[in-house]
């Protein structure tokens, strides 16, 4: 098989994948469109593969057209945290990561790190698929990306802050010090962006300190509501481990080992939620059959609405790159 494949006239990497579980072809779009995943049934023919290939490039082609634009955590971005437009800003220095209200200076003095470490598995475990309880595909676009997706807010956020001065960019990188942040912070607001991430050091760690931040906070919410439906079953996770998946925004094992995407700390709470639900449910049940959803209903009974959130924004939660 060839490694691309032309859609509108352009080559999109293509992988394919053979699961002797498959019982007839799939594919999917690969996060932030990078490629095109097909997975086929063990034995498949290259001749029918390229069939079905051939056939559904339309498919293709409109899916690819939903992608939201890809946002770099880069000093100026805005991004989503907790489901609020969130505007990155680097301040040097010895300056602690935290979160602070756009305007709040006085209250950002008293802003403390974050002390929660994630807890991640020593064993070596990598997520399973099938029945051990693997969530779903994070990045199936067979479903449609909303217009108020994530991504495309972020976007539409910082064009409107764009419009406010001469030169610049809110969603871009940049040089900025202390003048030049105090800009971007008035021209966020105006955006409708309350809230900013302040970021020390030098900027080359900008992204990296951005995501063990993100990290940190996705390990709280999620040991903090993964402690709550644990309760309710009567069963304790064995660890919990925080990951950078694209395929899965959560898996659990037999023996009870969680892994979860980080990018769920920037959904709203109750979607987060929804997750940590399921993922424990599977404590109970290892399969996706009605006594499962019964359970991850009874400890989330928004449980409809995240499953929806994820379907129509998870992509654009995806869009967002280091």
């Amino acid at each position: 098989m060839p490694e691309t494949i032309d859609v509108a006239g352009s080559p999109l990497p293509l992988t394919v994948r053979q699961n002797p579980r498959a019982k007839r072809m799939i594919m999917r779009i690969a996060p932030g469109g990078g490629g095109l995943i097909v997975t086929v049934p063990r034995g498949m023919s290259a001749r029918k593969i390229r069939g079905f290939l051939d056939r559904h490039r339309g498919w293709v082609e409109e899916r690819l057209a939903r992608v939201p634009d890809r946002v770099v955590i880069a000093p100026g971005a805005i991004i989503p945290l907790r489901g609020e437009p969130t505007l990155l800003t680097h301040r040097g220095g010895r300056l602690v990561t935290r979160l602070e209200a756009l305007g709040d200076q006085a209250a950002s003095s008293a802003g403390k790190p974050a002390e929660i470490e994630t807890r991640a598995s020593r064993s070596g475990s990598s997520d399973v698929a099938g029945a051990n309880g693997d969530l779903f595909s994070a990045a199936g676009m067979e479903l449609a990306v909303s217009p108020v997706s994530p991504a495309a807010g972020a976007k539409r956020a910082s064009g409107r802050a764009a419009a406010t001065r001469d030169a610049g960019s809110l969603d871009g990188p940049g040089d900025l010090g202390e003048d030049a942040a105090a800009v971007t912070s008035a021209d966020a607001a105006v955006a409708g962006v309350s809230q900013q991430l302040l970021v020390g050091g030098e900027e080359r760690h900008f992204s990296r300190r951005v995501l063990d931040f993100l990290c940190r906070e996705a390990g709280r919410d999620l040991a903090d509501r993964v402690k709550c439906h644990s309760a309710a079953v009567g069963l304790e996770p064995r660890a919990i481990t925080i990951k950078d998946t694209t395929s899965r925004w959560g898996s659990c094992t037999h023996d009870r080992r969680l892994a979860f995407s980080w990018r769920i700390v920037m959904a709203p709470p109750s979607v987060l939620d929804y997750l940590a639900a399921h993922e424990v449910a599977h404590f109970r049940e290892m399969n996706h059959g009605p006594k499962f959803w019964a359970l991850c209903r009874q400890l989330c009974p928004e449980m409809e609405a995240g499953k929806s959130w994820l379907k129509q924004h998870g992509s654009g939660l995806h869009a967002v790159s280091i």
